[in-house]
């Protein structure tokens, strides 16, 4: 039976029962041990994958639901990429070289007869796009460097005291555990992380017994973007 359903095309049969092209159905049951009880939705518009979604959790298993355009979103051109047409991200992938990229691209104006400033919007999303990868290289190698330099708190934190920490504008709650190692264990329901020090204060509130607060997260952001 099973050599039967593999032959199906499963992509004929979403464009059938949803009545539009480009278009797929994901269903998930996964076990993640996050979360006791959680609802969450979501609509993404003018981007890679737009469509909605919608997933329940229940004593740490999720069930979720996607219908969702798989195309990427040209962001250029203010609409989906063409089936044919090339993709700025997809250069130095496998071997993928520049000049294949702007031969494709001419290939893909003259077949779909795109407009004369095409070609010219192409070439400095390029540029801007270069330009943008030699930031995020020079930022990788700015945090590279900086997570070798010992860490030291901006204040002393006594680890004991610390009863939860709580990431700002959201609800929920993690216990806090000092480990012999120098590592934090946070615990998210049944789930359980070990994190550098670091990690912790950089990326959470930290509360004692009382509720107060002991360590702000905001003290440590430093301007990531910015070289």
């Amino acid at each position: 039976m099973w050599k039967y359903i593999e032959k199906i095309d499963w992509c004929k049969v979403y464009h059938h029962f949803l009545g539009m092209k480009h278009k797929a159905v994901e269903i998930q049951v996964s076990y993640f041990g996050c979360d006791a009880f959680d609802i969450s939705y979501s609509w993404r518009r003018r981007q890679d994958h737009a469509g909605i979604s919608l997933g329940v959790t229940l004593l740490g298993v999720l069930c979720a639901i996607s219908i969702y355009d798989y195309r990427h979103w040209n962001e250029v051109e203010n609409r989906f990429y063409l089936a044919d047409e090339p993709e700025l991200a997809c250069i130095g992938v496998d071997g993928y070289a520049e000049e294949q990229y702007f031969d494709a691209l001419k290939m893909c104006a003259q077949k779909h007869q795109l407009d004369e400033d095409y070609l010219p919007r192409c070439e400095a999303a390029f540029v801007e796009y270069q330009i943008e990868r030699a930031r995020q290289r020079a930022l990788y190698e700015k945090w590279e460097k900086e997570d070798k330099k010992p860490f030291q708190p901006k204040h002393p934190i006594n680890w004991a005291n610390v009863k939860y920490a709580k990431q700002r504008k959201k609800y929920k709650k993690y216990a806090v555990k000092f480990l012999s190692n120098g590592e934090i264990e946070i615990t998210e329901f049944r789930t359980k992380y070990r994190l550098p020090i670091k990690d912790v204060v950089s990326l959470f509130d930290l509360y004692d017994n009382n509720g107060h607060l002991v360590s702000q997260a905001e003290n440590y952001r430093e301007e990531e973007y910015e070289i």
